[in-house]
């Protein structure tokens, strides 16, 4: 049984709608097999306060002592807060150390479609390990399950984010109106690129490499999540390796409109069919702003809800990846 399976039975599962673990220690990287590192998952559940009022029955020693004073109803109101994530960081495991954020349900679904924030649905264009735990009438606990269903909002939601991303990547590598053509590797290293435009934890305070050490360590599995979606969709041709692009402009015009709806201002419709360029840059502008806003909030209310121990440790260990990868 996966690492993540193992870890979702520490948490009320019949509250859990699915969880998924992700980062190094889940997906070594090139240069970094993931030991001796924080485990990384994502709880996705209906009723947020209802979960943290039974998790912090349980798993008390998860959430730092302000927020154990304050109880679910401070810790829920943080978590509709900034990127709609409440994280448990440095939790002590029988598996290692880990580090646990919770969203609701309607928040991630909203993030998945509609890249309100590029924060949660920016971690799902790149490869993790799902566990959606099931509760079958008079049975056990049953964690064999994956992915959510198609059926599932959530299901559907993953399933749209992962078409954006292809489409936004493809959309800013056309260099002109003539272009007609980019490749697999351009449009997953674009797609990696996405959530970290912008973002302040690159910006001198994380891992310097940390786009190109994603595209390198999770290739294979880049790959395999990406490239039977690209051979779907329609104004795309794809062929060993090389991605051959309708560029008319009803067909751009198309695309451009199935994007999420934070990238698609009344006057991006215009600038699609003919100005290329202008339309990569309004691209490119527009999602370092999105991810700007989320990291900057997300990572302000992270140092307030995990206390001033749990922070200091936290950034210390940031820095030092972050000096650690100007050296190399």
């Amino acid at each position: 049984m996966s690492i993540v399976r193992d870890l979702m039975k520490r948490f009320p599962t019949r509250l859990v709608r699915t969880g998924f673990g992700y980062g190094s220690s889940v997906f070594p990287q090139k240069g970094n097999d993931g030991k001796d590192r924080q485990i990384d998952m994502i709880l996705i559940v209906d009723d947020v306060q209802e979960f943290h009022k039974t998790n912090m029955k349980i798993n008390k020693r998860d959430y730092s002592y302000s927020m154990r004073f304050g109880g679910p109803e401070i810790v829920t109101s943080f978590n509709k807060r900034a990127a709609g994530l409440f994280f448990n960081p440095f939790v002590e495991t029988d598996l290692g150390v880990l580090k646990y954020g919770v969203i609701s349900t309607e928040r991630a679904v909203d993030d998945l479609e509609n890249w309100t924030s590029l924060y949660l649905s920016g971690r799902l264009h790149k490869p993790v390990k799902f566990c959606t735990p099931q509760h079958p009438e008079n049975s056990a606990l049953d964690l064999s399950q994956s992915l959510p269903s198609i059926d599932d909002p959530i299901g559907r939601a993953l399933r749209l984010n992962l078409y954006s991303a292809i489409r936004t990547a493809i959309m800013l590598n056309l260099h002109s109106y003539h272009s007609k053509s980019t490749t697999l590797d351009d449009v997953l290293l674009n797609i990696c690129k996405l959530s970290y435009t912008g973002d302040i934890r690159t910006q001198g305070f994380e891992d310097q490499q940390k786009v190109n050490k994603i595209f390198e360590g999770s290739y294979d599995n880049l790959k395999q999540l990406y490239e039977p979606r690209i051979n779907e969709m329609t104004g795309l041709e794809y062929s060993n390796g090389k991605i051959d692009i309708d560029t008319s402009a009803a067909v751009i015009t198309k695309q451009v409109e199935n994007m999420p709806s934070a990238l698609y201002p009344l006057r991006i419709a215009d600038l699609a069919p003919y100005d290329h360029i202008s339309m990569k840059q309004y691209l490119s502008e527009r999602i370092e702003e999105i991810v700007k806003s989320s990291s900057t909030s997300q990572t302000t209310f992270n140092a307030i809800t995990a206390g001033p121990s749990k922070s200091i440790r936290y950034a210390y260990a940031k820095l030092k990846k972050a000096q650690k990868s100007k050296q190399n």
